[in-house]
């Protein structure tokens, strides 16, 4: 949409729910990784504005969660309220089979 806008589109983004469930761009480094303090300093340098400028002029998105991200100022200049990280998850353990399956896919994923 923000690449859109920059050329003079009349986009605006509506919210579908309040609060808004943000996505988040997950990182990790694997227990087994070949260089795990290389792959370290990656996710670091992924939190960064530095990182989060690449993103936004290749990929178009940002994180909210890095202050000065294109997504950041939206949210706040909009007052949009985010869901709770902790209410995200408790709503995919909802439901006995739903829930167990995500524990068991990310029991499975820590342990890698």
């Amino acid at each position: 949409m923000w690449q859109w806008q920059a050329k003079g589109a009349p986009l605006v983004a509506v919210m579908g729910s309040t609060p808004v469930l943000p996505s988040y761009f997950q990182l990790g480094v694997p227990k087994n990784s070949a260089h795990p303090n290389v792959s370290k300093l990656f996710v670091g340098f992924m939190t960064s504005k530095d990182a989060q400028a690449i993103l936004e002029k290749n990929d178009f998105r940002t994180s909210h969660l890095v202050d000065g991200t294109i997504m950041a100022k939206y949210l706040k200049q909009n007052r949009v309220q985010l869901q709770e990280a902790k209410d995200s998850i408790a709503f995919y353990l909802q439901g006995e089979d739903s829930g167990l399956e995500f524990k068991e896919e990310l029991t499975k994923m820590l342990k890698q």
